[in-house]
């Protein structure tokens, strides 16, 4: 059997390949910002990116206010990032549960409750 056509992987596979911009870079990735409100898109350069945060910053679950200046002022949407691997189609959310929590991490309705089982047993540890 071979591979899994890229549209079709789960996102936490993405993370754990690729979780810094560094690597994204590497791997031949497409990175831009989009606005939840106003569908403002924006561009990612990756050397820029690069030399502003470094190579291992992580862009996963990060948003930032639109900068968009509108005609009633200023946008009020959040910007988040969006990602093509390789291969893909379309645009996918950058948002997935950190790596270290995906490796297991089962399917559904289940992984709330999976994931508060892990805090609690790292809180326990001494």
């Amino acid at each position: 059997m071979g591979t899994k056509h890229p549209d079709q992987i789960g996102i936490g596979h993405w993370r754990q390949t690729c979780e810094t911009v560094g690597k994204m870079y590497e791997k031949g990735w497409d990175l831009h910002g989009r606005c939840n409100a106003c569908d403002l898109l924006m561009l990612v350069d990756f050397r820029v990116l690069i030399a502003m945060r470094g190579p291992d910053f992580i862009p996963w679950n990060r948003k930032t206010r639109c900068r968009r200046i509108v005609f009633a002022g200023r946008c009020k949407g959040f910007v988040e990032f969006e990602f093509r691997a390789p291969g893909m189609t379309e645009f996918r959310q950058l948002k997935a549960a950190p790596a270290d929590r995906l490796s297991d991490a089962p399917v559904g309705h289940v992984m709330r409750a999976f994931y508060e089982e892990i805090d609690r047993k790292k809180a326990a540890k001494p």
